[in-house]
């Protein structure tokens, strides 16, 4: 995952194999796969069933999740690639970020996260027992 906030911006980017989300790695070949991928897709358009920022005033400007099997061939693995972007009223305020996934997403074992901010960089994986990134 890469994070970066800007001024009033935050930018989000996920690349992550669907089987973390889906617990399969094909496109859907029944009706139960099928249904799966559609009520992720739709979790997947809102930043907030993803992550939380404790205190922050976010909306979210733009999202874009396509569906990873769109011409791929049935047997062939994929991943999701996610890009949020979020007006923020203030991003001061963001010192901590809750990875809400592994709650909804069994197959998230960790995330590794590249972030940059006004005051800062870094790098860090969260795990499902230290589900939150510290910015400060």
């Amino acid at each position: 995952m890469m994070l970066a906030i800007n001024g009033q911006m935050v930018m989000i980017g996920v690349d992550t194999p669907v089987a973390n989300f889906l617990g399969f790695a094909h496109a859907p070949t029944n009706d139960a796969q099928k249904k799966q991928l559609d009520d992720t897709l739709k979790a997947l358009a809102d930043y907030e069933n993803f992550l939380s920022m404790k205190g922050a005033e976010c909306s979210q400007v733009n999202v874009n999740v396509g569906s990873p099997f769109q011409g791929a061939a049935t047997n062939k693995h994929a991943d999701f690639h996610i890009g949020y972007q979020l007006k923020c009223k203030d991003t001061a305020v963001i010192k901590e970020i809750t990875f809400k996934l592994f709650e909804a997403y069994p197959g998230f074992e960790k995330v590794r996260v590249v972030w940059v901010t006004a005051v800062g960089q870094g790098a860090t994986a969260v795990t499902r027992q230290s589900a939150k990134l510290s910015l400060k």
